[in-house]
C-alpha cells in the first residue's frame, strides 16, 4: 500500500473458512480509484497472493483513446463464493466517457495460486446513464 494515500474506504472480506482475506482500499472521497490485495493464512501470519493481470471491461463506445484525464480504475472484492472463489468488480470510470465494469471470478488452488475462472461484462445500469 502506498503510504501517501489518504484512504477514504477500507474493507476486508473473509473467505468462509477464514483461510483467505480480500483487502480493499479506496484512495479518497473524490478519487474513486481503489485496489484489492488478497492474503492467505499461514500458521499465525498472513502472506500476500500475487494476483494475475485482470482483463479490462469493454469501454463505452464514446470512450476515445487518449482520454485518460480523470480516468480511474477500481478493483473491488464483492464476495467469496465458497472458500476458493472470489468475485471482483473491475470498474473503469471517466467523467467524459462514462463507466464500464467487469465481474471477474478468481479461483485459488491448494497452493493459493489464483486463476481467472470467468469474466463477464457488467450490465449497464441507470447510474451509468447519469454518468454520461
Amino acid at each position: 500500500m502506498d503510504p501517501n494515500w489518504t484512504l477514504d474506504r477500507v474493507k476486508l472480506i473473509w473467505s468462509p473458512d477464514s483461510q483467505r482475506v480480500a483487502y480493499f482500499a479506496q484512495k479518497g472521497a473524490f478519487n474513486p480509484s481503489g485496489a484489492t490485495r488478497v492474503f492467505f493464512r499461514r500458521d499465525s501470519s498472513f502472506n500476500e497472493i500475487a494476483l494475475p493481470d485482470l482483463p479490462s471491461p469493454k469501454l463505452p463506445t464514446n470512450a476515445t483513446a487518449g482520454s485518460d484525464a480523470g480516468t480511474s480504475t477500481r478493483i473491488e472484492p464483492i464476495r467469496w463464493s465458497g472458500s476458493r472463489d472470489l468475485l471482483l468488480e473491475k470498474e473503469w470510470l471517466n467523467p467524459a466517457s462514462g463507466r464500464a465494469a467487469l465481474k471477474i471470478t478468481l479461483g485459488f488452488d491448494q497452493q493459493n495460486q489464483p486463476s481467472i475462472r470467468s469474466a463477464e461484462q457488467a450490465k449497464v445500469s441507470i447510474i451509468d446513464y447519469f454518468l454520461l
